[in-house]
């Protein structure tokens, strides 16, 4: 809510109505902030015609090695860190920092990060395993990964694919 609507709203309503009115507001400034965070822009503006029609690619982020695979996930989080099993399975994590080195002690699939770029330490980890990974995918894109249960990730085509 705007200072004004609660300096106006205070100053013109009674307590209980005041309450009403809040809620009703914040309700449905939420619902405008729900709409308006699905509306995607490109990543770089040149013209103006790019906010009205733009090109997307599958998914961005920076593809490591040339190699791909497929089957289950496991998103690995700060507070999911102990007694995990991840082997066998696409690691799927938001920040791609030496912190996560453990992962590779297990037999992993692939990786996928939020954050991170092409010369990241685990970029470059990826790369001396010789690990599919697609690093630095974003916030919108990590929202979406997060929710599937396999993958198939193909770095040599710069593919990557929610089965489910």
């Amino acid at each position: 809510i705007s200072i004004k609507d609660l300096l106006y709203y205070y100053n013109n309503l009674e307590p209980q109505k005041l309450k009403k009115t809040l809620k009703q507001r914040i309700s449905f400034f939420q619902d405008q902030y729900k709409t308006t965070d699905l509306i995607e822009f490109p990543n770089f503006i040149k013209q103006v015609k790019d906010f009205y029609v733009f090109e997307k690619r599958n998914f961005e982020g920076n593809f490591i090695t040339v190699n791909n695979c497929h089957g289950e996930t496991f998103t690995l989080s700060k507070k999911k860190m102990n007694n995990v099993n991840i082997n066998n399975k696409i690691v799927i994590i938001e920040n791609a920092d030496p912190g996560y080195d453990f992962i590779f002690s297990y037999k992993i699939k692939g990786l996928i990060t939020k954050y991170g770029g092409a010369n990241s330490h685990m970029s470059i980890r990826c790369m001396e395993l010789n690990i599919p990974a697609l690093i630095g995918v974003g916030r919108f894109d990590y929202e979406k990964i997060i929710k599937s249960n396999n993958l198939y990730l193909n770095c040599k085509d710069k593919f990557l694919k929610i089965i489910n």
